[in-house]
């Protein structure tokens, strides 16, 4: 009876390992906190159809080769018809902070934050992705972004992830923040995603598709978003471990 209620003990300590990390969006049941459909609804978004055709859906279909569960987000971008760069600043909660899921910065291991991005090579070449994010102020003086990350286009899942606690943060590209350097120790929420081509010469009216899944931050620097994929346990499954647990305990308790 002990070697199973210390294994029970073990299991469930493994699992609160995990209660510190969020994860923002699985898309599992729904669009969550981006169920914004239409791409260019922050004005910020730039060099795309503004006629609701550049949209981001939730994507069911098993073929479609989710990342995990049972669905997915997909970005569906097509260039307009004027001359510049592509951006799309998809936001999170309509842009709202209260909205979203809050996370307190102290400037020692606050973790990492990322999200899986899936490209065609076909389509999905000289693209890059990062992250803005806001303070409860919601001011541009106060946002963050992430820098940079280029998206690899080759019909695969790959992880995109920044560790929070670095001097590599700036102000938003075509928005503004709080500057370079550290982010200061406050609470965040996601603003945004940046979806970006730096490249000018994209023809009017092409379309490009980016599947997205599983944003989420770590609670250790030293710890990737990859290791919160079979570790976060379902709602009810850590529900009845709690209880196994309890009760095994008190039998042990009641024997002795």
């Amino acid at each position: 009876m002990k070697k199973v209620l210390l294994g029970t003990i073990t299991i469930l300590a493994a699992a609160h390992v995990s209660w510190g990390s969020i994860i923002f969006d699985d898309f599992n049941t729904g669009l969550g906190v981006f169920n914004q459909a239409n791409l260019n609804f922050s004005s910020t978004s730039s060099g795309i159809t503004t006629d609701g055709s550049s949209k981001s859906t939730w994507d069911t279909t098993a073929g479609d080769g989710i990342f995990e569960g049972a669905g997915m987000d997909l970005l569906h971008i097509i260039k307009n018809t004027s001359a510049g760069t592509l951006r799309v600043r998809w936001l999170a909660g309509i842009g709202t902070p209260g909205n979203n899921t809050s996370f307190a910065v102290t400037g020692a291991n606050d973790g990492r934050i990322g999200l899986y991005i899936k490209a065609p090579s076909t389509d999905g070449t000289g693209w890059t992705v990062s992250f803005n994010l806001d303070t409860p102020a919601n001011t541009t003086a106060s946002m963050a972004w992430s820098g940079d990350q280029t998206i690899t286009a080759d019909g695969t899942w790959h992880l995109y992830e920044w560790t929070i606690d670095t001097t590599s943060w700036g102000s938003v590209p075509g928005i503004g923040g709080f500057g370079t350097g550290t982010i200061p120790n406050n609470t965040y929420t996601i603003d945004s995603i940046y979806i970006r081509s730096p490249s000018a010469s994209r023809a009017a009216n092409s379309a490009w598709d980016f599947d997205v899944d599983f944003i989420g931050k770590t609670d250790l620097n030293s710890a990737s978003l990859a290791t919160l994929v079979p570790v976060v346990p379902e709602p009810s499954s850590l529900a009845l471990g709690l209880l196994g647990g309890f009760g095994l305990l008190t039998v042990w308790l009641r024997r002795r």
